[in-house]
């Protein structure tokens, strides 16, 4: 019993049931706080649920987002307070006695003993000790019915079971939604983790903004792309634009064709946000930050070029990215738009000597255009930049380079006459020049002199005040300067240009005319056109003919059923015809005197004469028949049988002419290129023959450095080279004159003989040999010059045969009529001439294209002066004294003004070079020009 002493003791104080009461105190207040705790828990994600459910349906503010959590913390906190606070006081010591008394079933002898121990505990003194003692047995009998109670049994989890409950099971309603839809929650976390990033609210449907953050300058538009990924969307697609100042701007948008939407802002002034939204979504925020430095848009450019040229050269449009050239004072305007309201700008000027600071002013004030000029002296570099209104330099910069363009010299050419002419001393020389200038001529002049005195100049009018091209066309009557056959005349023309820096000039190499003879000028004249004057004298008779014959015809149609009395206009008519018959009748009977030294020519006069007496006496007989009807009465019906009567005339006397005069020029028209080609052939070889024996000695003379050897050959080389053209000439035009032979019988051999000629002189290989003895020359192998040559010789040799025999059935084709055995004679006659006969000189020298120009007149069927076998160009006037002429040494012959009119000077562009080869090649054409007059004179010379 000593041993259960302390306690009895204890349990008697009210110890054990005090602590028991304690434990079970702690306990109810753990479980009412795990109890506030998961209700608090409950409270905060309901909170938070309801707001992320308000966020998917109104897109609520980032704020609101911010807060929402702190809030539900907030909520949950004092929720779990005040619950906790409220099941604290509720729970007092007696309720934990009364519990234990209950989980025990003691029938109130704990809840009497915890009251026994209050009441022993709060007045101890008042009591008696019998009171005490068994105040304190109920107290130790309380405290051994606590003493066999568990606090876990007297307080049970429960309470706090169900709010875990409910939480366990929103843990798994969000896993649900996290695997259901977890692009959804993934999007709302952001959006609450994140509020104040803009992360668009949960939807199937996502809008993406295009260009998204942009920077845009300061008044330009943004076109904005929506794209749409996910479900298509349910209703129309807005942009809302949203100013710095807080307003929102809704604009409509429209759908592209591949599904995308797309809207225009126009003119962006001011810095601020745009978003796109439809229904239930909407797309990231983006920014629009506006560039308020001034950029530049664009610069235009104005290139004028100084008075003096004119316009040459004025450029306006965007800044050339190769760079401008322009003429030394040249001005360049520069106008330089921005997208800012500008104050100006600068242009730096950079060249050899430095750099230069030009200003630019504003167009208009608050305009967006700044203009500044540089006038260009000297090749540079320039940049340029803009100032806005508020002081701001633009970053970027427009820059060029300058090249100073060059004022090239004129160029002058002396067309006509030839640097060596022939001229007879009643001609009209024809003078062509021929001035260009980059920008502009302002003098041309003509310089003659006679028989080497001094030169003396002319000056051109010109076309224009300063023209670019001129070409001047005009005659020098040389009869009115009374000249002998051996003067010379020499002419040269100079031109400058407008170069205000100082006139440039530039002269044309002398052209020398010699006077020669009447008689000389027709012997070269026919050497170079014998035939073609031959042919010309009497198909010009022909071609009256035909003319009188279409007069009398139109005459005869007037009259043809008319009765009574001639009219007026008819019988002025028919008089006309008798006057031309009559004049037509002199004219032939003038040329059938003035005879050509041809046989042919001798005979055929005969019908000129024939014909002429013909003419004359129609005219006659026509007016006598007029003279006899004045007084009749039918007139009309006498003068048609008269018309008739001549047109039956004119007819007969055509054909005859046309029979035994034309037909046998024609044939000696289409014999004449074969015989020529046949005597030419003859003096190639014999040319091909001596070079051949002239470089016999060359045999064994290979690559030896000897300059006087290489001279020789290379002169060999050029003379192989020109019988090689000349070969190859000489058969083109056999070719050609075989195909031009009509299909006629007794030509039928003579045709077949030129194609037989033309084939065989092909295939002979000469033309190749040549081309290699040339190649040999060239090389300074005097060995293969000689051997190719000597083959070329003997293959030309081998053909002569052949050449002949088209020659003889050539001339035995012109007896085709006996009464024209002449024919065959003329050929022979036209053939010495043209250096062409026997002892003729080389073909193929005689035959050049370089001759020299020959002026003067030859007497024509109207005893006038005619066209010079196409050297003449211009007019043509009386051969004895003729117009006075101009630029004399007489001080009283007329003066340019007076002299020549207006139809002998023109503005052509003839034989002019373009002037943008001549901006490319400078100097190039003028050398080129120089050395070919050169070239010319030299071949005359040869």
């Amino acid at each position: 019993m000593q041993r259960h002493e302390p306690s009895l003791k204890r349990e008697s104080s009210g110890e054990s049931l005090a602590a028991k009461l304690r434990e079970v105190t702690t306990r109810y207040l753990c479980v009412q706080f795990l109890a506030a705790l998961g209700w608090g828990l409950i409270c905060l994600v309901f909170i938070l649920a309801i707001t992320v459910w308000l966020d998917l349906l109104f897109d609520l503010a980032p704020a609101f987002r911010a807060a929402a959590p702190w809030g539900a913390l907030v909520t949950g906190l004092i929720l779990i307070g005040g619950l906790f606070t409220w099941r604290k006081r509720l729970f007092t010591p007696q309720s934990g006695a009364r519990l234990i008394d209950a989980t025990a079933n003691a029938q109130g002898v704990v809840l009497s003993g915890w009251d026994l121990l209050q009441a022993l505990g709060s007045n101890t003194t008042a009591n008696s000790e019998t009171s005490v003692g068994l105040a304190q047995l109920a107290i130790a009998d309380a405290s051994q019915q606590a003493a066999g109670v568990s606090a876990s049994k007297t307080v049970s989890l429960q309470p706090a079971k169900r709010p875990w409950t409910g939480i366990l099971g929103g843990v798994l309603l969000v896993g649900a939604l996290v695997l259901i839809a977890p692009q959804m929650v993934r999007t709302e976390w952001n959006r609450f983790l994140q509020p104040w990033n803009d992360v668009p609210p949960a939807s199937s449907t996502q809008l993406v903004l295009v260009p998204g953050d942009v920077d845009v300058r300061y008044g330009d538009p943004l076109e904005v792309f929506v794209e749409v990924h996910g479900d298509p969307v349910a209703d129309d697609v807005e942009l809302v634009l949203t100013a710095s100042a807080g307003q929102e701007e809704v604009i409509p948008t429209f759908q592209e064709s591949d599904g995308r939407w797309r809207t225009m802002l126009t003119q962006l002034t001011e810095p601020g946000e745009y978003y796109a939204r439809s229904f239930g979504t909407r797309s990231r925020r983006h920014k629009i930050t506006i560039l308020t430095v001034p950029e530049i848009e664009e610069v235009q450019a104005e290139v004028i070029p100084p008075p003096y040229a004119r316009g040459l050269g004025r450029y306006e449009g965007p800044l050339p990215s190769q760079g401008i050239a322009a003429l030394a004072g040249t001005v360049i305007r520069l106008t330089a738009r921005s997208q800012r309201p500008l104050a100006g700008g600068e242009i730096t000027w950079t060249d050899a000597s430095g750099s230069t600071s030009i200003e630019m002013t504003a167009s208009e004030t608050g305009g967006k255009q700044a203009v500044g000029e540089l006038v260009i002296e000297s090749a540079g570099t320039f940049e340029l930049r803009v100032r806005d209104i508020e002081g701001q330099v633009s970053r970027d910069a427009a820059a060029a380079t300058v090249t100073l363009k060059p004022d090239h010299r004129p160029f002058i050419r002396l067309l006509k006459p030839k640097a060596v002419s022939l001229a007879t001393p009643s001609a009209y020389l024809p003078i062509e020049i021929a001035a260009e200038d980059d920008y502009g001529l302002a003098k041309i002049e003509l310089y003659r002199s006679l028989n080497d005195s001094r030169a003396l100049p002319v000056s051109l009018p010109l076309l224009s005040e300063t023209p670019r091209r001129q070409f001047d066309a005009l005659t020098l009557p040389l009869s009115a300067y009374g000249l002998q056959p051996g003067d010379q005349i020499k002419l040269f023309a100079r031109c400058e240009d407008n170069d205000p820096a100082g006139a440039k000039g530039a002269e044309t190499p002398v052209a020398t005319v010699h006077i020669i003879s009447q008689e000389e000028f027709e012997k070269m004249q026919r050497a170079r056109e014998g035939l073609n004057v031959l042919l010309s004298k009497y198909r010009q008779a022909q071609r009256m003919m035909e003319n009188l014959r279409a007069q009398a015809k139109e005459l005869q149609e007037k009259t043809k059923e008319k009765k009574g009395l001639i009219p007026k206009e008819d019988r002025e008519q028919a008089q006309k015809l008798a006057d031309q018959m009559r004049k037509n009748a002199q004219m032939l009977s003038r040329a059938a005197k003035s005879s050509l030294p041809y046989d042919s020519d001798q005979e055929m006069a005969q019908q000129l004469e024939q014909l002429a007496k013909q003419l004359a006496q129609a005219a006659d007989q026509l007016e006598r028949q007029l003279k006899r009807l004045e007084g009749n009465e039918n007139q009309m019906a006498a003068l048609d049988v008269e018309l008739n009567d001549l047109l039956s005339m004119l007819e007969t006397q055509s054909d005859l002419y046309e029979e035994s005069t034309l037909m046998p020029l024609k044939r000696l028209e289409e014999v004449m290129p074969l015989l020529i080609a046949e005597s030419r052939f003859v003096q190639l070889v014999k040319a091909q023959r001596s070079l051949a024996d002239r470089l016999t000695n060359l045999k064994g003379r290979d690559d030896i450095d000897d300059p006087a050897l290489k001279a020789r050959m290379r002169d060999l080389q050029a003379e192989q080279n020109r019988l090689a053209k000349e070969l190859e000439s000489l058969m083109a035009d056999v070719e050609d004159a075989a195909l031009q032979i009509p299909d006629e019988e007794d030509l039928v051999e003579l045709k077949k003989s030129a194609e037989e000629f033309a084939q065989a002189l092909r295939e002979s290989g000469a033309a190749t040999e040549m081309d290699l003895a040339e190649q040999g020359l060239a090389e300074f192998s005097g060995t293969r010059g000689h051997e190719h040559a000597e083959k070329a010789a003997v293959a030309l040799e081998s053909l002569l045969e052949k050449s002949g025999e088209m020659g003889q059935q050539g001339q035995g084709s012109l007896k085709f009529r006996p009464s024209m055995a002449s024919l065959g004679k003329t050929a022979g006659q036209l053939l010495a001439e043209m250096g062409l006969g026997q002892g003729g000189g080389n073909g193929y020298s005689a035959l050049r294209n370089n001759k020299p120009g020959l002026y003067g007149n030859l007497p024509t069927m109207a005893g006038q002066e005619g066209e010079n076998g196409g050297e003449q160009q211009g007019r043509t006037g009386s051969g004895d004294g003729g117009e006075p002429g101009v630029w004399g040494d007489n001080p009283d012959l007329a003066s340019w003004e007076e002299e020549q009119g207006p139809a002998e000077t023109g503005g052509g562009g003839m034989s002019l070079i373009p002037l943008r080869y001549r901006d490319r090649v400078g100097e190039y054409f003028r050398r080129l020009s120089t050395e070919f007059q050169k070239a010319d004179v030299y071949q005359e010379e040869d």
